[in-house]
């Protein structure tokens, strides 16, 4: 595991300390459009980990030349470089443990995103007002929305919108969300258990987050070109349903408020297989049963 950080910065405010914690995955391009982003934001040190999990070289030549481009921008850049394609949550609290300083606030960033209006110092005030993750203001495909993801409890499934016919929990979405340290370190960031899936709804379950408040910071907004991130071939979408499904599975074994839901959950996803069977995709169904079954502890 490499790491590269360093580069003597005067620090804007040093009684406002953020830290954005990115992880790549082919993505170097995104890396730099996001920190481009982040450039010349006032009143805040900014300290940038980033963890790559692409575990290819190339890709991480790439990162070197970027954080070299970006180091005197920040107050610090920091990268690792994962043996293992560990993921979204454990790369993230990866990227944490590295951080060469303590941070106030932790802000978590997709690579496909990038911060389109406002103030970082503004959204951490916010944080440092708050016990909960804050969803900020996003615009994907032209559409502004809130930030926030919702869990239709009976069906696992995950949406941008809220409908008022259905029991779902609402969650500060995981491309871009910031959490006071402190919050962050209590819980020991996000769960390692899941891989790729239902990391922040996990980590506002453990927080206490109640079904419906979010808060929404509205000091900054973000632009999010949407699973920008993930490779789109067959076998990768065989490897993300079952993981979407396992992740789904052991959420709901998890966490007391979810456990009522675990029956139709199952079920939903179970005819979500069939009707894959049905458009003769027989890969996509065992994809979603094994996961199913991995995630309920069924050997």
């Amino acid at each position: 595991m490499n790491r590269h950080g360093d580069g003597p910065f005067e620090e804007p405010d040093p009684s406002l300390v953020v830290a954005v914690l990115i992880v790549n995955y082919f993505s170097a391009s995104l890396c730099a459009g996001l920190l481009r982003s982040l450039v010349g934001q006032t009143g805040v040190a900014l300290h940038i980990s980033i963890v790559d999990n692409s575990m290819q070289d190339d890709e991480w030549a790439k990162l070197e030349l970027i954080r070299d481009r970006f180091l005197t921008e920040f107050s610090s850049v920091t990268m690792t470089r994962s043996p293992t394609n560990c993921g979204y949550g454990v790369g993230n609290n990866l990227a944490f443990d590295v951080l060469p300083v303590s941070p106030q606030v932790v802000v978590v960033a997709n690579p496909d995103t990038i911060l389109s209006a406002g103030s970082l110092r503004d959204l951490a005030v916010d944080s440092l007002a708050n016990a909960r993750p804050i969803a900020v203001r996003t615009v994907e495909d032209g559409e502004p929305d809130d930030g926030i993801g919702f869990l239709n409890l009976w069906s696992g499934q995950a949406a941008k919108s809220a409908s008022p016919r259905r029991s779902q929990l609402a969650y500060a979405g995981g491309h871009f969300f910031a959490l006071v340290a402190t919050k962050w370190k209590q819980v020991g960031g996000f769960s390692e258990d899941l891989f790729l899936y239902c990391e922040e709804i996990d980590l506002a379950l453990r927080l206490g987050t109640e079904m419906g408040t979010v808060p929404v910071s509205r000091s900054c907004q973000v632009s999010h070109v949407g699973a920008a991130t993930t490779k789109s071939n067959r076998e990768t979408s065989d490897f993300a349903t079952f993981h979407a499904n396992r992740s789904r599975a052991i959420l709901y074994r998890k966490h007391r408020r979810l456990r009522p839901y675990l029956y139709w959950m199952a079920l939903a996803r179970l005819v979500l297989a069939g009707s894959y069977l049905v458009r003769r995709n027989p890969r996509r169904a065992a994809s979603i049963v094994r996961g199913l079954l991995e995630g309920l502890g069924v050997r």
